[in-house]
């Protein structure tokens, strides 16, 4: 799955846009799994409840705030000059 190629968009720019909002809600669900896995264990749940409680976590995810915090970074980016030439900044 991972070495197909997703089709070209016609805009590459939301194409871009949509796979950092994936990376973004993919990155969200790993770090809750992992954290709903720790917290459980530290309360003496057994592996099962574990694994529930990270399922949990990941269907508790506040999407908007994935968002919100997505265009917030988007708005202190820097223009698309300076972030294709680093070393110009």
């Amino acid at each position: 799955m991972s070495s197909e190629k997703a089709p070209r968009a016609e805009h590459p720019t939301t194409q871009d846009a949509l796979h950092g909002t994936a990376k973004a809600v993919q990155a969200a669900c790993l770090r809750a799994a992992q954290e709903g896995y720790e917290r459980a264990g530290l309360s003496g749940l057994c592996e099962e409840g574990r694994w529930e409680m990270a399922l949990d976590s990941i269907q508790s995810l506040d999407i908007n705030a994935i968002l919100r915090k997505l265009q917030k970074e988007s708005e202190n980016e820097p223009n698309s000059d300076s972030a294709h030439h680093p070393a110009s900044s």
